[in-house]
C-alpha cells in the first residue's frame, strides 16, 4: 500500500539522498526522515502520514532519524549549528517538542547518528566525524533521564531494528565493519548474527522472537534467512 513518496514533497526537483532511515510506525501513523527543499537549499526533515493512507504528508519538524512511540516520534534534533545533537519528543497531536536529552562533546564533533524505540525501550546512536573510532550504541528506558548502558561499535554508521525484548543492528552499507549483532536491552551477551558486507541491516519480529539476516559477499544480491533466537 503506497503512503507517499519524497517526491510528493518536493513536485518541482529530485530530492537528496540522506542517510539510511528505516520508517517507522505507531497504531495510527509512519514517519520517515527526508530532506526538503527550500530556495536552493535542502535541509533534512520529520515527515509523518497516517496509515489509512489519505496521502497526505505532514511536515513534523526538521530534524532527522524518527523513531515512532505511542503518542508521537522522537527524533534527533539540530542545535543552533545545524548539528543533530538533541534528542527530542513531538506528541501527535500537535505542540510544542520536549527535549529528552543533548550530546556535549570537547571537541563538538559528535553528534546522533541513529534513534530507535520500541514500547518504554530507547536506543541512540552516537558517531563522530572526525574521532575514527566508530560509534557508541545507547540504551535506555522511557522516564530515565540518559542511556544507561553504552556499547561500542566498530562501524561509523548503524541501522538498527528495535523491538519489544532485543536491538539488533550492523553497519549497514559500511564493506569493512560488516558484522552484525543482537542483544537484549540490558546489553548483556551480544551475539553475533554473522557478516554482509555493504548490505549488514538486520530487522527483528515485533517480539524479538525472530530476526531476518542479510548475507552477501559484497557483490552478489543479499540473501535473507530467517532465524529464531533463544528465548
Amino acid at each position: 500500500k503506497r503512503l507517499g513518496a519524497a517526491a510528493d514533497l518536493n513536485p518541482d526537483g529530485d530530492t537528496p539522498s540522506g542517510p539510511e532511515v528505516v520508517p517507522t510506525a505507531n497504531g495510527s501513523s509512519v514517519y520517515f526522515a527526508s530532506n526538503v527543499g527550500s530556495g536552493q537549499s535542502w535541509t533534512r526533515h520529520v515527515v509523518r502520514m497516517a496509515l489509512d493512507g489519505d496521502g497526505r504528508a505532514i511536515d513534523v519538524t526538521e530534524g532527522d532519524f524518527p523513531a515512532a512511540v505511542e503518542d508521537g516520534v522522537l527524533y534527533a534534533a539540530p542545535d543552533g549549528a545545524g548539528a543533530l545533537t538533541r534528542v527530542a519528543h513531538r506528541a501527535e497531536k500537535g505542540g510544542d517538542a520536549t527535549e529528552l536529552l543533548t550530546i556535549t562533546s570537547d571537541s563538538s564533533s559528535w553528534r546522533i547518528g541513529g534513534l530507535w524505540a520500541a514500547g518504554a525501550h530507547r536506543a541512540v546512536a552516537i558517531v563522530s566525524d572526525e574521532d575514527g573510532s566508530g560509534s557508541y550504541l545507547g540504551t535506555w528506558k522511557d522516564g530515565e533521564d540518559a542511556p544507561s548502558i553504552w556499547l561500542h561499535v566498530a562501524s561509523g554508521g548503524l541501522v538498527g531494528s528495535a523491538s519489544a525484548t532485543r536491538f539488533a543492528w550492523g553497519g549497514g552499507s559500511d564493506a569493512v565493519n560488516a558484522e552484525m549483532f543482537v542483544t537484549d536491552w540490558e546489553g548483556t551477551s551480544p551475539n553475533s548474527l554473522g557478516k554482509a558486507p555493504g548490505y549488514a541491516r538486520p530487522a527483528l519480529s515485533p517480539d524479538g522472537a525472530v530476526v531476518l539476516v542479510p548475507a552477501t559477499d559484497g557483490t552478489a544480491p543479499a540473501r535473507w534467512t530467517l532465524k529464531r533466537l533463544a528465548a
